[in-house]
């Protein structure tokens, strides 16, 4: 019999494959070489152009500083 988990460390360990559920605990953080990305301001209803499109560049700026989403 054979077992084939979806959720997995690849050989060597540096990489992990997620085929099922990440679950991140209440309290834990995701950090990319130990640092967290940091916090953004919610953005005001009825904001301008302009401050939505910061608010927004400042969402993926972070989402790449930890490596959800990769640079262009």
């Amino acid at each position: 019999m054979s077992y084939n988990a979806d959720n997995y460390e690849q050989q060597g360990g540096a990489v992990w494959v997620v085929g099922g559920e990440l679950h991140i605990s209440s309290g834990a953080t995701l950090t990319a070489a130990g640092t967290q990305a940091a916090n953004i301001a919610a953005v005001a209803t009825g904001g301008n152009a302009a401050a939505n499109a910061a608010a927004i560049n400042a969402i993926i700026t972070a989402l790449e500083g930890v490596g959800i989403l990769a640079t262009s």
